[in-house]
This record gives structure tokens, sequence and C-alpha cells, in this order.
């Protein structure tokens, strides 16, 4: 219970160590609401702050003020990995604490930094990566600093997509032959793919016993479907733009920070190439048609390649505008929609549809992205697509094509 006398959105509550610990070492708290510490020597910056502006309760409900807040960073050894610096923000000035610093785990959790604590020791980690180990001394999991300044990784707990940025940074650092590091460059593309890919590209290695599979949390959360859908029999094509498919995706559950919600691809039958473009609004789709039309027209205007037909869903987002079906009339462009709720007569679309969209998930929940944004994945997506061989494409690539 906090005092009446003390406002609750300015209590922080931690517990002091009874036995006092160098003024340099952390002790791994579950109870503290907010990192503190007594040692002012250790801020970078400070803040000060007014008497009874911020005020602190210890585990014996003892009521002390803080006097200010600001910024600590230090060096950590990790075993078989060069030191790994921790920032800490908004950390407490409490001298109340003496030489204590006390690390919130609940802070640092927000933060997307996860805990295994065990009979002898914490183990804390980054996206799988070890940040540091913290045995237990005196029945307390104490966090050793280094004073060591060469790092590899930096972990700032004010900005966790940071974080994940230097993650990144820290695979390609450490082994360029890993196909896990490879795996997250190319859009989280299947371990066999990637395995083919040194036979056809330049520029990629990998170890001889790269695995085949892996249990990767981004393709897990981001590639869960449904059981496939059979395939039609089509003729093939024979030339680029003899056939284009055409799907609208959304609206997204949160916008783009230019106010975009739909996404509408464009996809070559004969090469796989696809586009993408940003919406506002589902009506803008017959718009962006006549933009890639005109495009694709002009790029092969040598061999003057023109766009012949149009297949698409029965989703309303052509079929009802009477000017663009002038527009496709006067191009002599054919329509082919698709039965009311029968996606699979549009396999292609649907398909591209999920090569794109499952890796920009998994790339934006790998590298802990914000939604806001999912259009910057989605277009990574697609040109990582457009340069990787398929199924339908296993000695060429859409670009190459």
């Amino acid at each position: 219970m906090k005092p009446n006398s003390v406002h609750e959105d300015t209590v922080i509550t931690f517990t002091v160590a009874t036995e006092k610990q160098p003024a340099d070492n952390w002790i791994l708290d579950t109870g503290a609401t907010n990192h503190v510490t007594g040692n002012h020597h250790l801020f970078e910056s400070l803040n000060h702050m007014a008497k009874g502006e911020h005020q602190v309760k210890t585990a014996n409900n003892k009521i002390v003020d803080a006097e200010g807040s600001g910024t600590i960073s230090f060096y950590v050894d990790r075993p078989s990995a060069k030191p790994a610096k921790i920032v800490l923000r908004h950390v407490f000035y409490v001298p109340a604490c003496g030489t204590n610093n006390l690390l919130s785990i609940i802070q640092l959790m927000r933060k997307r930094v996860n805990f295994e604590f065990n009979l002898d020791r914490a183990i804390a980690s980054l996206r799988s990566v070890l940040v540091y180990l913290a045995p237990v001394i005196n029945s307390l999991f104490i966090l050793r600093t280094s004073p060591s300044t060469s790092t590899l990784m930096v972990v700032d707990t004010l900005n966790p997509y940071k974080n994940a940025e230097i993650y990144s940074g820290i695979r390609q650092k450490v082994e360029k032959k890993d196909i896990l590091v490879w795996h997250a460059r190319l859009g989280h593309l299947s371990l066999p793919a990637i395995k083919r890919l040194p036979n056809t590209v330049k520029g990629i290695q990998l170890h001889a016993r790269s695995p085949s599979a892996c249990s990767c949390e981004g393709c897990i959360v981001g590639k869960m479907f449904r059981r496939p859908i059979l395939t039609s029999e089509d003729k093939a094509k024979t030339r680029l733009l003899e056939l284009i498919h055409s799907d609208v995706i959304g609206p997204m559950q949160t916008q783009t920070m230019q106010g975009y919600r739909y996404i509408i691809m464009f996809t070559d039958d004969y090469s796989r190439y696809s586009e993408v473009y940003l919406m506002t609004l589902v009506s803008q789709a017959p718009v962006k048609f006549k933009e890639y039309d005109a495009r694709v027209e002009n790029q092969h205007s040598k061999s003057k390649s023109k766009v012949c037909r149009i297949r698409v869903d029965g989703g309303g987002e052509y079929g009802s505008r009477e000017k663009f079906l002038n527009y496709l009339a006067q191009e002599g462009i054919t329509r082919e929609v698709s039965a009311l709720d029968s996606q699979q007569q549009n396999g292609i679309s649907e398909r591209c549809n999920r090569t794109v969209l499952d890796p920009a998930r998994s790339m934006c929940m790998h590298a802990g992205m914000p939604n806001k944004l999912w259009a910057e994945a989605v277009a990574t997506a697609v040109y990582i697509k457009n340069r990787l061989p398929t199924r339908a494409l296993p000695n060429s690539t859409p670009y190459e094509r």
C-alpha cells in the first residue's frame, strides 16, 4: 500500500540490497519499477528534479525523494563475443540507495530483452543474441560491468527498434557465410531456396553443412497459411505483357505515415515480375492500372509489347468503373474476372500476395519495426522477389527475364 500523502503516479517502488555492492555492479531487480542508482558519478547526463517532484518507496515502505533522472551507459563482458554496451535512460538518482544500482527487469522486458533465470545465473538476450550473464552472488543476480570499450553490440533501453537494427548488423559481422544471415537479408526466404542460390547468383557463399530448417520466430508468426489451392490448367505465355495478374490488398489495420491503407499489385505472367503501388482508397485502382500500363509499355517500346489481358478477382474494384471499362476497350485490353469468392481462379496473384506479404510481416517481426512502416517492408519484399529464382523460373529471375 502506498501512503495517502503520496500520489501514485509519482511513486516508484524498488528494493535496496541489505549488503553493499561495488559501485559499478548492477542488481537485477524484479521488484523495481524503474532503474535506480545512488551513484552520482555514473551519470553521463542528469536532469535534476525539485524536491517532492518524484518520490520513491522502498521495500520497507519508506518514502524518499528522487533528485534527478538521466542516462547511464556501461560495458558488460560476454562469453565468446565482444563486450556489449548497455545504455540505460531515465535512470532515477536516489541518494538513499547508497552504492546500490538496480536494474528494473520489467523495464528491460518492455524493451524486448528476454530473461532466463537459473539457480546460478540469469541470462539476458535480445532477439536470441546473448546480451549478458548475471551470476548469483549472495542470493542476488549481479551484473558486473567491464572496463572495455571495444564493443560489437549496443543495447539502448529507450529504442527497441534501434536494437533490432543493430542486431541485424551483429549477425552480418559475426559470420558472412551463415545461412541464417542470408535468411534475414533475403526477406526470410526458405533455407532450401537459399542453398540453391550459390549455383545461380554471384556474391553468396554458404557453409558446406548449412542447415535446411530453422525455428525463426518471424517466419512462424508471419507465414502461417491455409492449405494450398489446387492449380488450374492454363496455356503458357510466350511474351511479356501478354497477361497481367492484378489484385488489391487492404485495408490494412495501420495506415502508413503517408496515409496509405491499400496495396495494388501487378504481376506479368510470362516473367513473373511484380510491381506494387500504394493507395489511400480502393477506388484509385483504375488510376494505378493506367499508370502501370503507360509505364510498362514505354519501357518495352522497342519490342512493341502491349498489355493484352488483365486478370482480376470479382472484388469490384475494376468492374464498377465505367470509365475504366471504356479505357480497356479503347486500348484493346481484355478483362478476365474470376468468379465471386473464388480467389483460386486468380491463383498467381494470390500466391504473389503471399510471396510478398509473408516476408514483409516476417521482416517487420524480426526487426521489431512499427506497424506504420509496413509499406517499406512490402517494397523491400517485392524488390527481393523480383531478383530471386522461383519454381516457375528455376534458372532465372523475373528481373532478368
